[in-house]
């Protein structure tokens, strides 16, 4: 027979090993999420989590999605702008790539769109260029090119993004590379005065939508914002709705002699992934993913944006919009233009801030 007391000696090591058993298991779970690869999205999780189930699908490797923008705090970093990018780099985030992975990818990656050191690469690219409403600009009257935009005709007619905007910054910084400080600077001086003095600065999806109910004639942004806006629902009113998919237009700006210049998403490697580590190699094969034929064209249909590849289309709602001509200028060229941008819009009263 067995004593109470040694019954009650096994039922607690019974109890003591289930509970060692238990945080094993639980540290070996910590453990596998710790190593569990990580990469971000800027502009919202869902967008890319399509690209990233395909990617765990083919290969087996699962990865957490996040929705840090600036914390650049994942294993493989999207950064949305090549000023961005530049600035990743330089405060030593991301590590410099493999020389043979990276040339392996530059032969897929144009020079123009990524990094001239190998620390990233452009995944998809980014066109900013003229939204309108349909029947406030009639098809004759609409733009062709980016310098009209400062066009007289536009004053009081047009919503913008305010000077503290990336985006921004790398368009007139383009403006300075392509044309000169000097006209960089008229034209900035232009789209200030269509603007007028008591704007209000607006990000670029509440311009679309102030397009869209007519409150202004004309703004620019960059296109994928508004797939994000039309094909939403639940977000906006019917009527709402209705109106940024049926009374807004896209308008090419790519007229005149270079086309419309297009940035990039780029993707880089952390600085904290070990070196000859199996993340490494994870990292390694999701850059390569996003980048394969597959990837690029799922990049395009969940992202709103366009193939850095030349040989993969572009999804069918980004063909809706039509084609337009690139201006394939090298984007580290604008490495040294910021300040230059940043001056000129202090000079004409382009404000920082809302």
């Amino acid at each position: 027979m067995i004593s109470f007391h040694g019954w009650a000696r096994r039922q607690y090591a019974g109890r003591l090993a289930s509970i060692v058993i238990g945080l094993a298991m639980l540290a070996c779970s910590s453990m596998a999420s710790a190593q569990q690869l990580t990469v971000n999205w800027y502009h919202k999780q869902r967008y890319l989590q399509p690209v990233i189930d395909a990617f765990t699908a083919e290969t087996g490797i699962e990865v957490i999605v996040t929705n840090d923008y600036d914390r650049l705090n994942t294993d493989v970093i999207f950064v949305s702008d090549y000023k961005s990018l530049t600035e990743t780099k330089n405060f030593n985030k991301f590590r410099k790539l493999d020389p043979e992975f990276f040339a392996e990818m530059s032969k897929v990656v144009p020079a123009q769109w990524r990094d001239r050191d190998g620390y990233w690469l452009g995944v998809v690219l980014r066109a900013r260029t003229a939204l309108v409403n349909k029947s406030m600009v009639p098809e004759a009257q609409r733009p062709k090119s980016l310098l009209e935009l400062a066009d007289p005709k536009w004053r009081g007619r047009m919503t913008i993004r305010s000077a503290s905007n990336v985006y921004n910054r790398s368009l007139l910084a383009y403006m300075i590379y392509r044309y000169g400080e000097p006209a960089a600077t008229r034209w900035a001086q232009g789209i200030v005065d269509n603007f007028g003095p008591e704007g209000r600065y607006l990000g670029d999806t509440p311009n679309a939508r102030a397009v869209a109910e007519g409150k202004f004639a004309i703004t620019f942004l960059n296109t994928y914002y508004l797939g994000y806006l039309q094909t939403q629902t639940g977000t906006h009113s019917p009527e709402m709705l209705r109106q940024l998919r049926d009374d807004v237009a896209v308008v090419w700006l790519d007229g005149g002699k270079f086309g419309l210049p297009v940035n990039v998403t780029g993707v880089g490697i952390s600085a904290d992934v070990p070196a000859g580590s199996e993340r490494l190699d994870q990292a390694q094969k999701l850059v390569a993913f996003v980048l394969s034929p597959r990837g690029q064209a799922l990049m395009s249909e969940h992202t709103f944006k366009y193939p850095v590849r030349e040989d993969v289309a572009p999804s069918a709602y980004l063909q809706s919009f039509g084609t337009f001509r690139k201006d394939t200028f090298d984007l580290n060229e604008l490495r040294y233009l910021y300040d230059d941008a940043d001056r000129i819009m202090e000079k004409v009263g382009w404000k920082f801030g809302n």
